[in-house]
């Protein structure tokens, strides 16, 4: 789908934050070039998920993915889609070994601005995941993507900041868009369904940035020496981010929950259905509970205890809410690894769905 009347080169151009260093991505086009089986790749909420564009094919992550492999018709591209709707970068920092860099990607994606609220834990986990996957098996080639709520926000300054630390390319709708809103030249809805997830149209808008970006990279490839920066070792907090669930841990005490499979994108948890508790001892720096939210009103309350300490309550409740999804609460955070048992208690006659546990 071609939209040239709402993606001219001004917007192009606005939309770049900053064009990073290009070598991994020249790397990974020679690599195609060659023929040899690439991995294209992106992670993120329910805009990358694809949620709102009409057909599968027509979301902007597919929509790149078709770039590849137009320009390289004779090589085999895998393509991984790591979207989660209402995920942040906590959890996808945490998922992000299992959904993947278990795939080995050659080039990632990583969109997560509109689902990032918390300046606090996304700033850090946002910076872990972006370091994580450039620190993976293949030194893959990473870009940013800034998408926009309709009020403007969105956590784009942070995002952009790990991408400068890292010299990375960064990409802003708001940047492209914003602009021409405030002209006339268009207006929200013709690019979105409501707040913040692009139509089938926006979709190809974001898709069209993305693609002009890589036509850019794309022109230069084959005409550059190639010098991968070395990614030098840090104290990051969630470097060995992960997600403990019934298929990894075994309970060290539990009356009430009983394994489930509620939920088909974390599918190994625990249920109770009324009053119960479920513990676990694990060794580590940082905790957080990953539970599930609900809209039918049968969901209740757990209060969380570390170290037979309370640290909080978490209410699975969403009345009233757009759906069912996973949700979680930073309950621990520490400097050393050491041994902490999580106890999680529910009382009354609602259920409860934890998910796992995010460990790092």
């Amino acid at each position: 789908m071609k939209i040239n009347s709402f993606t001219d080169e001004m917007m192009k151009k606005r939309a770049l934050i900053s064009k990073g260093d290009k070598n991994r991505l020249w790397s990974v086009m020679r690599k195609a070039g060659r023929g040899e089986t690439i991995t294209f790749s992106v992670i993120g909420g329910s805009v990358t998920q694809g949620c709102h564009a009409e057909k599968k094919s027509e979301s902007y992550a597919e929509l790149v993915y078709s770039w590849w492999k137009e320009k390289f018709p004779g090589t085999p591209i895998n393509y991984i889609n790591a979207g989660v709707g209402a995920t942040d970068s906590y959890i996808g920092v945490h998922r992000a070994d299992r959904d993947l860099l278990n795939h080995h990607p050659d080039i990632v994606i990583v969109e997560f601005s509109v689902n990032d609220t918390d300046e606090v834990i996304n700033s850090k986990s946002f910076g872990s995941l972006v370091r994580k996957i450039l620190l993976s098996e293949k030194n893959p080639a990473v870009i940013i993507l800034a998408n926009v709520k309709k009020d403007g926000s969105n956590l784009q300054e942070a995002h952009s900041a790990v991408g400068i630390e890292y010299n990375l390319p960064v990409i802003s709708l708001a940047n492209a868009l914003f602009p021409e809103i405030e002209k006339g030249n268009i207006i929200w809805n013709d690019l979105y369904t409501d707040e913040v997830h692009p139509s089938t149209l926006g979709h190809a808008v974001i898709g069209e940035l993305i693609n002009s970006y890589l036509d850019e990279v794309y022109s230069e490839a084959n005409n550059s020496d190639i010098c991968i920066n070395k990614i030098h070792e840090k104290n990051d907090m969630y470097a060995d981010a992960h997600i403990l669930d019934n298929m990894t841990v075994i309970p060290s005490e539990c009356s009430g929950f009983v394994k489930s499979d509620i939920f088909y994108q974390f599918p190994n948890g625990w249920t109770a259905e009324k009053s119960g508790f479920i513990s676990f001892e694990v060794k580590c720096k940082n905790i957080g509970l990953l539970y599930y939210k609900t809209t039918d009103g049968k969901s209740g309350t757990c209060s969380v205890s570390v170290d037979g300490e309370y640290v909080s309550s978490v209410n699975g409740d969403f009345p009233e809410g757009w759906g069912n999804y996973a949700d979680y609460s930073q309950i621990y955070v520490s400097e050393n690894p050491k041994n902490h048992i999580i106890k999680i208690s529910l009382e009354g006659e609602k259920s409860f769905t934890v998910l796992g546990l995010c460990i790092s």
